[in-house]
């Protein structure tokens, strides 16, 4: 069976033709557009996927009603009342009529990295800055199964405070994030500044004890909310010679480290599952 999976009005759109196990396509739209992170389709990189044979089924990678909720909740009005962006309207300019399935923003992130991994059995964490509504997830997949153990959910999100803080240095946010973390290699502690940042995000919000908080995450999921506060803050104060893994808390299982990079898998970890 040949599916077409689908990434666009987004960010860095782009398609890959699957038939099985097999990749016979893959196009990044800005390759072809010449456009910088390209959210858009382009009718050439459809037609070159088109040389490889007629798809039996098409997946788009978010859920776009569920979507317009979270942007309806956050006031983003002008996004939620319009039809443009809906997946199944802006495909029938490239003579793609239907959407067979529509799969979660961060199952997407997880089947792309679980499926391009050596593993059979898994723990899969992904971060971003948001999905539909979810910042993060913490999967267990085996064989094509993939169990989702824990969230976090918008406004909570590790990923935004990171394009903030890209943001708070003067670089453009959701694109100069790699420069903050190349700087983080030549920083050091100064505690005023961290000072007059945890004033600016943290003092006040009460969300942050309500997502890390014991009583909603328990032990291991407390130490691991700890650890990502931990590691985003490492990549503004971690001084120059560091190293470029950190080890993770017994939670996550001995001697496991995650690179700086999302999502990230990691070999299954009963600890965590349980």
């Amino acid at each position: 069976m040949k599916i077409l999976g689908i990434n666009a009005l987004n960010h860095d759109a782009c398609i890959t033709l699957l038939d099985g196990k097999e990749i016979l396509f893959a196009g990044h739209a800005e390759r072809y557009s010449g456009i910088k992170n390209d959210h858009l389709l382009t009718q050439e990189m459809i037609s070159d996927a088109k040389r490889y044979g007629k798809w039996d089924k098409v997946v788009w990678f978010e859920k776009p009603w569920l979507k317009k909720s979270r942007q309806l909740w956050a006031g983003q009005y002008g996004e939620v009342f319009q039809s443009e962006n809906l997946p199944s309207q802006y495909l029938k300019q490239f003579g793609i009529d239907k959407i067979d399935h529509y799969v979660g923003h961060h199952e997407s992130h997880a089947a792309a990295s679980y499926y391009s991994s050596p593993y059979d059995e898994a723990c899969i964490i992904t971060i971003d800055a948001i999905g539909e509504w979810e910042t993060l997830t913490i999967w267990y997949a085996w064989g094509s199964h993939f169990e989702k153990r824990h969230s976090v959910s918008y406004p909570n999100s590790l990923g935004l405070w990171y394009s903030a803080m890209t943001q708070r240095l003067g670089l453009k946010p959701q694109e100069d994030e790699y420069i903050l973390m190349g700087m983080a290699g030549w920083g050091k502690l100064d505690r005023n500044i961290m000072n007059e940042l945890y004033e600016d995000f943290f003092v006040g919000i009460s969300n942050i004890s309500c997502a890390c908080s014991s009583n909603t995450l328990g032990a291991n999921g407390l130490n691991f909310c700890l650890f990502l506060i931990s590691f985003i803050w490492s990549f503004i104060f971690f001084p120059r010679g560091s190293p470029n893994k950190l080890r993770l808390p017994n939670a996550l299982g001995p001697n496991s480290a995650l690179p700086f990079a999302t999502p990230t898998i990691l070999p299954l970890s009963s600890s965590l599952l349980t």
